[in-house]
C-alpha cells in the first residue's frame, strides 16, 4: 500500500477523486430526503436514484467519447460538468419543480459515469499493471469508508442548512477534484484516430470483450452474480425484523459494520491480487458473498453482523478484481470502450436485483431469498472458470509507454 501512495500523481489522483466521491455520496440522500419533503411522495424520492441509475444505458456512448481525446483533461472538463449541472438545483422551491431535480440527476448520472470511464483509462495509462489493483484497491477502500460518512453528512446538512448547502457543497467537490488533477500535471498524447465513424467505435468495446475469451466469461459470469447483489437490500429488513425481532433501525448497524470490513480490506486487496491472481480474487469475493447470504438466514445477532463482514469484504475483492482484470487485459485505444461495456453488463443486472429480490421476498421470504441469491453467486462465480485461467495476460503491453509528468 505505502509504494504506490509514494507515487505524487496517484497520491493527488486519489485524494482529489475521494473528495469528488464526498460530494456525490452526501448529495443522493439529501435529495431523495428533499424530494420527500417536497411531494410527500416516496415513490417520488425514489426517482431520484431511478433517473441517476437511468444514465447507465448511455455508457457505450461515453465510453467511446473517452478514447477519443485525452483521458486528464476529459476528468477535469467532466468535473466542471459536475459542478455546473448541480447548480440548477438551486432554484427548485417546491412540489411542481420537482422535474428539475430529476433532469439534474440523469445529467448527473451520465457525468458520473463519464468520470468512472475515463478514471479507468486514465490509471490504466499511469501505471505498470502490476500496481493497478493496488490503486483500485485504495479507491474502493475510500469510496466504502464514504458510504458510511458522507450519507449522514449530507442529511445533516439538509437539516441544518437546507439542500441548497448540500448542493454548494457538492459543487465545490467537484471544483476541488479540479484543482488536484491540474497539480497532476499529466501530459498525454492526442489519441490517433481509428478511422471508424463514431458509432462503429461504440460497439468496439463489446466486441472486445465478447472476443476475448478471458473478458467474456468473466464478464458475463459477473453480469448473473449482480442479479443477486441486491437480494441484501431486499432482504435485510425482514432477516433484522422477522429473524433478530429488532427494529428497522439496527439496519443502519449491519450497513456500518459492512463497510467498517470493506474499508480494512481495500488496502490489502492489492496484496491478494498479486497472490491469486484477478481471476482469483473474483471469485474468492463472489464466493465470500455467497456464504454470506447463507449466513444470513439464521436468525442469531452475532451470525448476522458476521455475515456482514463477510460480505464486506467479498464485495470490494470482486469488484477490484473485475476492474483490474479489464484494465489489464484491454489495450490502451479501447479502455474507455470495454470499461463502460463491462460496466453497462454488470449495472442492468444489478439495478433489476432490488426490484426482484423485492419480489421474491413476497413470494418465499427472506431466507429461500437468500439461498436463491447464494446459488446465483455460484453460478457466477462458476461461469468464471470457463476462462481457463487464473491471471490476466495483456494482449498487448496497457502502459505502452511511460506517461511525461
Amino acid at each position: 500500500m505505502t509504494s504506490v501512495l509514494r507515487d505524487r500523481v496517484v497520491r493527488l489522483y486519489l485524494i482529489g477523486q475521494s473528495l469528488s466521491s464526498l460530494g456525490d455520496s452526501a448529495l443522493w440522500l439529501a435529495l431523495a430526503i428533499w424530494v420527500k419533503t417536497l411531494t410527500g411522495s416516496s415513490a417520488s424520492a425514489g426517482l431520484v436514484m431511478f433517473f441517476f441509475s437511468a444514465a447507465a444505458l448511455a455508457g457505450p456512448v461515453l465510453g467511446a467519447v473517452v478514447d477519443r481525446v485525452r483521458r486528464a483533461r476529459l476528468l477535469v472538463i467532466a468535473n466542471v460538468l459536475g459542478a455546473a449541472v448541480v447548480l440548477p438545483l438551486l432554484f427548485v422551491h417546491d412540489a411542481s419543480q420537482v422535474w428539475l431535480v430529476y433532469v439534474a440527476m440523469f445529467a448527473y448520472g451520465l457525468v458520473n459515469k463519464l468520470i468512472g470511464s475515463a478514471q479507468s483509462a486514465l490509471i490504466a495509462d499511469l501505471l505498470p499493471a502490476d500496481r493497478l489493483a493496488e490503486v483500485n484497491g485504495l479507491l474502493r477502500s475510500t469510496r466504502e469508508a464514504l458510504r458510511i460518512a458522507a450519507p449522514l453528512m449530507g442529511a445533516g446538512l439538509f437539516v441544518w442548512l437546507g439542500a441548497p448547502a448540500v448542493i454548494a457543497l457538492d459543487a465545490l467537490t467537484f471544483l476541488t477534484a479540479v484543482v488536484f488533477l491540474l497539480r497532476m500535471g499529466v501530459r498525454e498524447e492526442r489519441p490517433t484516430p481509428s478511422g471508424h465513424s463514431f458509432g462503429a467505435e461504440i460497439a468496439q468495446g463489446a466486441r472486445f470483450v465478447l472476443g476475448h475469451r478471458m473478458l467474456r466469461w468473466l464478464v458475463l459470469g459477473f453480469g448473473v452474480a449482480a442479479f443477486a447483489y441486491g437480494y441484501t437490500e431486499s432482504g435485510i429488513f425482514s432477516a433484522v425484523g422477522d429473524g433478530l425481532h429488532l427494529g428497522p433501525a439496527f439496519v443502519g448497524i449491519t450497513g456500518t459494520v459492512q463497510g467498517a470490513a470493506a474499508v480494512l480490506v481495500g488496502p490489502f486487496a492489492g496484496k491478494l491480487n498479486q497472490r491469486l491472481g484477478e481471476l482469483r480474487l473474483v471469485r474468492l469475493g463472489l464466493g465470500g458473498y455467497a456464504v454470506s447470504l447463507l449466513l444470513l438466514t439464521v436468525p442469531s445477532l452475532p451470525v448476522v453482523l458476521a455475515a456482514m463482514a463477510v460480505a464486506g469484504v467479498s464485495l470490494p475483492l470482486a469488484g477490484v478484481g473485475l476492474l483490474t482484470c479489464v484494465q489489464v487485459s484491454t489495450p490502451k485505444r479501447l479502455q474507455g470502450r470495454v470499461f463502460s461495456a463491462t460496466d453497462l453488463v454488470v449495472s442492468v443486472p444489478l439495478a433489476m436485483s432490488v426490484a426482484i429480490g423485492t419480489g421474491l421476498l413476497t413470494l418465499v421470504g427472506y431466507q429461500v431469498l437468500f439461498v436463491i441469491g447464494a446459488l446465483v453467486l455460484v453460478v457466477g462465480a462458476a461461469m468464471t472458470l470457463a476462462t481457463g485461467a487464473n491471471r490476466s495476460t495483456p494482449a498487448e503491453p496497457v502502459h505502452e509507454e511511460p506517461v511525461p509528468v
